[in-house]
């Protein structure tokens, strides 16, 4: 039990090599705090709503966001300044209209990973309604909407991504 500090070692321990990989895995509080922040700019559906549209559109003013999302302007603006001082979105002015796209930043790989994993647990489904279309045999029952992964860790009521890829 090299790994466990010397505070928890009053703990009663089943397998020592496996608390060694789990203090191990956590690495320093620090970088758990910085993950936790990452997560909770996530955690909101309307940032993550823009941020995947900012990140499949690339460069898209706030009035183009605000008609594809359904949004109002302020709320688009507001969301996007809180995400701006985050340094998750960097703007590019070109004249008097400003575009907003995604940063170099840690939520840029988190969003890309969580469009994947969609896009993977709903292409089968995608398959197996224009099979049942052309043999009228459902094979399988409908992927539920709840098979995000990224909204039932963060319990999310609504996904865009998601609903985008189920009610396609």
């Amino acid at each position: 039990m090299h790994l466990l500090p010397a505070d928890r070692a009053d703990h009663r321990v089943i397998d020592e090599e496996q608390v060694c990989r789990a203090v191990a895995a956590l690495g320093d509080p620090e970088s758990i705090r910085t993950q936790a922040q990452h997560y909770a700019v996530l955690a909101d559906p309307t940032r993550l709503t823009l941020l995947t549209c900012i990140g499949a559109a690339g460069p898209i003013s706030v009035s183009d966001l605000a008609a594809a999302t359904g949004l109002h302007d302020t709320t688009v603006s507001q969301a996007l300044r809180h995400l701006r001082a985050a340094q998750i979105v960097n703007t590019e002015r070109d004249g008097r209209i400003i575009r907003y796209l995604l940063a170099d930043h840690p939520v840029r790989a988190l969003l890309a990973r969580h469009q994947l994993l969609c896009a993977s647990l709903t292409t089968p489904r995608l398959q197996g309604r224009a099979r049942e279309q052309r043999t009228g045999i459902a094979r399988r029952p409908p992927v539920a909407a709840s098979t995000c992964v990224m909204r039932r860790l963060m319990g999310h009521l609504s996904c865009w991504c998601c609903s985008r890829y189920l009610h396609a």
